[in-house]
């Protein structure tokens, strides 16, 4: 026999196993022609999702509206909320849309999904951007091979 090697590779998983089940592309296009509130943006870093909401229409934009973002990791079994925080205008060409971000630690072996909410606090009226009816899905593609 041979000698051992005393190197052996050691094999590592990247921490991003996370993937957007979604096309941004084509929400965004309609989104921008007929929502009043939509997801601008979203990016995957590690095991978070960040991720922009556009609201328009906000000329008289107030402290009475909030835009949340619901979601969920046991496909709607029991979800939550997070506020999402005004982002600060850089050089927007217009001043009838607002920009929000949020921030969503997934649980290892966890997939998300959520949908975006303005939500006006004074009547408690609703507008939701659920992808379509079907929600914005990102799944952790090593979990859902299992």
């Amino acid at each position: 026999m041979g000698k051992k090697n005393s190197k052996q590779k050691e094999i590592t998983f990247p921490q991003t196993n996370l993937v957007a089940c979604f096309t941004l592309n084509d929400e965004r296009v309609e989104a921008t022609e007929n929502k009043e509130v939509f997801l601008d943006n979203i990016s995957i870093d590690e095991r978070q999702v960040k991720g922009t909401v556009a609201l328009k229409n906000c000329n008289g934009f107030d402290e009475n509206i909030e835009v949340k973002v619901r979601f969920t990791f046991d496909v709607w079994e029991s979800y939550d909320d997070t506020l999402c925080s005004l982002l600060k205008e850089e050089g927007e060409g217009t001043n009838d849309m607002k920009k929000f971000g949020f921030l969503l630690d997934v649980p290892k072996s966890a997939s998300l999904e959520f949908a975006i909410c303005r939500r006006s606090t004074i009547d408690g009226s609703e507008i939701w951007d659920n992808c379509n009816g079907k929600n914005y899905k990102v799944s952790d593609m090593i979990s859902s091979e299992n």
